[in-house]
């Protein structure tokens, strides 16, 4: 079992436990930018926060206080207009990136972008992949943009409107 919890950059426990993540998956790509992004939000912007944190976590209880040990995978989404989401970026814990028999876990990312349509599912969603993780988004339904260097767009479901 698992749950899916969203972090308040204005509250301390939240961006801590960000930080422990981003320094225990020390070496990964995105970890750090999500926790400077949810610091720099918390500490210095008066004005609405437009970007949201979540996580994927092993934690089923006492949200208040998450667990960074726990944590499986992290991600930095922010809603830009009524029908478009971004996803800034996607990080999964460095132990579970692979498929492969020695993970606990499988398939997370794709179970965090699972998780971001149902959070808005009358947005699309807009993201611009890492180099080589095109067959990863491609594989769960976005698709590339033409004209559009890298960009990768999952539409909403238009029957749901």
């Amino acid at each position: 079992m698992v749950s899916f919890i969203k972090f308040n950059p204005k509250n301390e426990d939240d961006v801590n436990c960000l930080k422990d993540v981003a320094i225990q998956w020390k070496g990964s790509k995105f970890a750090s930018s999500i926790y400077e992004d949810a610091y720099c939000d918390g500490r210095w912007w008066d004005g609405d926060i437009t970007k949201e944190y979540y996580a994927l976590t092993e934690q089923m209880n006492g949200f208040e206080k998450a667990n960074a040990k726990k944590v499986l995978g992290i991600v930095e989404i922010e809603q830009y207009s009524k029908v478009l989401e971004f996803i800034h970026y996607l990080q999964v814990n460095p132990l579970f990136m692979w498929d492969n028999d020695i993970s606990k876990y499988k398939h997370v990312g794709s179970a965090i972008l699972d998780l971001v349509k149902q959070l808005c599912p009358d947005r699309d969603i807009l993201l611009e992949p890492e180099d080589g993780t095109e067959p990863f988004y491609i594989k769960n339904g976005y698709n590339k943009i033409e004209n559009c260097s890298k960009m990768m767009l999952k539409q909403c479901d238009k029957s749901n409107k």
